[in-house]
């Protein structure tokens, strides 16, 4: 088969107006302003961030309501409050961290305490957040047994760990209650994480 005339015409036609049109094609692709929204609360948008991340929660290092608390030691079978916040505020939890400290340079065989991590989420009163306190409703998170010597880590990396829901103003809490602790040993404890609104 022979080129016509009137075929090359039409090749040199197409691949020029292909050469005018692509940035056109280009430029709508990559210059559209697309909005991403929540469709029962408009308020609630995707955004990107300044690296080009989408950020499509507020996980911890994305937002300014991060938290990283830790206690000072625990040398007693007792409850430790590590973070309070008041509703409509909810706690959204990253990582919990633990150590049985013995002071000593040496390890010691088996596990040195057992913790439970608990949510308090007051119901009614006036009563601080404490492990038994009146008018707080508790719901355990976690039980960690804590080597002797050792530091570890829970991480919820993918989805954080969200404690009960308060609703309306109600406080909630989180803290550790410390139920086996031999002598001479100091727990440390901390709590990382981000705080939300509904």
């Amino acid at each position: 088969m022979k080129l016509e005339a009137r075929h090359v015409v039409a090749i040199v036609a197409c691949v020029c107006a292909a050469a005018v049109l692509a940035p056109v094609g280009v430029m709508a692709a990559t210059g559209s302003l697309v909005n991403i929204t929540d469709p029962s609360y408009a308020s609630r948008k995707a955004r990107v961030s300044a690296d080009g991340s989408m950020r499509v929660e507020s996980r911890a290092a994305a937002t300014t309501n991060t938290f990283n608390r830790s206690s000072n030691g625990v040398s007693s079978l007792s409850f430790t409050k590590l973070i309070e916040v008041s509703g409509p505020r909810r706690l959204a939890i990253t990582d919990i961290s633990f150590s049985a400290d013995t002071f000593t340079s040496q390890s010691t065989a088996g596990y040195a305490a057992r913790l439970e991590f608990v949510a308090l989420v007051r119901k009614s009163g006036t009563a601080a957040c404490a492990y038994n306190a009146a008018g707080w409703q508790r719901t355990t998170l976690r039980w960690v047994d804590v080597a002797a010597t050792r530091t570890d880590q829970l991480s919820f990396a993918g989805s954080p760990l969200v404690p009960p829901v308060a609703t309306g103003s109600e406080d909630t809490c989180i803290g550790f209650q410390v139920w086996v602790l031999p002598s001479s040993v100091t727990i440390f404890a901390g709590i990382s994480g981000y705080t939300y609104e509904p």
